[in-house]
């Protein structure tokens, strides 16, 4: 009796512990998915934590991306992001995402033992504000030449791909 007793208090320590724990009473590789923060048209802040490294070196850890529920590290048609390698929180930065668009993000780590994911979730970026560009005030102006300009101020989440002043 008291060796169950003892092997229930130490099951339960381990628990209470933070660190997950499988039936043969095994420390395992665990990530949560951070909740997509700073999100505009076309970025967004995406992360997670490694809680845990199962005993071996994280030598992987990262974000999957995708327009489908739970992406993968191995699944061709998800975007995979690495941010670095060990235990910890971990973060980053990311542009180029679609206005409007609902995405799905799982933080993943991997270590010898293989690679786990943290929870699923969605965000969807914002509208896009419209494009929009102001004119500089013509300057230098002598009998033959003048300095004309402008500035793109925002891009309406897309990429600009030509820009110039147009004379009449």
């Amino acid at each position: 009796m008291k060796k169950i007793i003892s092997c229930l208090v130490i099951y339960s320590l381990l628990l209470l512990s933070g660190c997950a724990v499988d039936e043969a009473g095994k420390k395992t590789l665990s990530v949560t998915t951070d909740t997509p923060t700073n999100i505009t048209a076309t970025n967004v802040t995406l992360g997670g934590n490694v809680t845990n490294d199962g005993g071996s070196t994280v030598t992987s850890k990262g974000v999957c991306i995708s327009l489908s529920v739970n992406p993968t590290i191995d699944d061709p048609n998800d975007l995979k992001l690495e941010i670095g390698t060990g235990v910890g929180a971990y973060s980053d930065s990311y542009t180029g995402f679609d206005p409007s668009t609902t995405y799905h993000v799982r933080a993943y780590a991997t270590n010898s033992s293989g690679t786990v994911y943290g929870e699923d979730r969605a965000f969807t970026m914002l509208a896009s504000t419209g494009f929009s560009v102001t004119t500089d005030t013509p300057s230098n102006i002598t009998g033959t030449d003048v300095t004309l300009g402008g500035n793109a101020t925002n891009d309406g989440g897309s990429t600009i791909t030509s820009k110039g002043v147009c004379l009449s």
